[in-house]
C-alpha cells in the first residue's frame, strides 16, 4: 500500500494495512522516520516511485495549491493495471477526468472514492456508471463522537493556553493545513 500524505489519517490507514500484513510505503511533505512496520516515509519527490510500487494507492493529503491535480493523467499511468486508487481526503487532488478515463479503459483495476471534484457528486457524473468504482459519501467525520472529540481538544488547548504550552493540531497557515 502506498499512502500519499502521512498525517493522522495516513497513519491510521497504515495501521489498518499492517493488520493485513501489507507492505506499506508513504510520501509526505515532511518525511519522518517510519513507525514500526512501515517500510519508508519518503519526501514528495518520491511520489512517482510510490505510485509505481503500489497495489493500493491511498490519497489522504490535504487540498492546497500544491496538491491540486497532484495525481494527474501522467501519474495515473504509472499505476499497475492491477492497482486500486482510494481517495479519502479531497477530490481535487486526483484529476477526476483522467481517473474516469483510466477506469473506463481498465488501465487500473478500480477506485474507491469518498470525495469528488464537486460534492455532492452530480447525477450526470460518469463515475456512477463505472463498475470498477465504489462511491461513498464524504461524511466519515460525522459521528456522535466527533463533537465530543472536538470539545476535548478545545478543553485541552484551553488548558495548554493557560499553562503557556503549545497547542494540539495547529494549522500551518503557510503550508495550508
Amino acid at each position: 500500500m502506498g499512502i500519499l500524505a502521512f498525517g493522522d489519517i495516513g497513519r491510521a490507514v497504515a495501521r489498518r494495512a499492517l493488520g493485513f500484513s501489507m507492505r506499506v510505503l508513504a510520501v509526505d511533505l515532511r518525511p519522518t522516520a517510519p513507525p514500526p512496520g512501515v517500510e519508508a516515509v519518503w519526501g514528495l519527490d518520491r511520489l512517482d516511485d510510490l505510485i509505481r510500487q503500489s497495489d493500493v494507492c491511498v490519497v489522504t493529503a490535504p487540498y492546497t495549491d500544491q496538491t491540486h491535480d497532484l495525481v494527474d493523467a501522467r501519474r495515473l499511468a504509472l499505476l499497475k493495471p492491477t492497482a486500486f486508487v482510494i481517495v479519502v481526503s479531497r477530490g481535487q487532488i486526483v484529476n477526476e477526468p483522467a481517473l474516469i478515463e483510466a477506469l473506463r479503459e481498465r488501465r487500473i483495476a478500480g477506485a474507491g472514492l469518498a470525495v469528488f471534484e464537486t460534492e455532492p457528486l452530480p447525477a450526470d457524473s460518469p463515475l456512477w456508471d463505472l463498475d470498477n468504482a465504489i462511491l461513498s459519501p464524504h461524511c466519515s467525520a460525522v459521528t456522535p463522537e466527533m463533537s465530543i472529540g472536538r470539545r476535548e481538544i478545545f478543553k485541552e488547548n484551553l488548558r495548554r493556553y493557560l499553562a503557556g504550552e503549545p497547542f494540539l493540531y495547529v494549522c500551518d497557515k503557510k503550508a495550508g493545513f
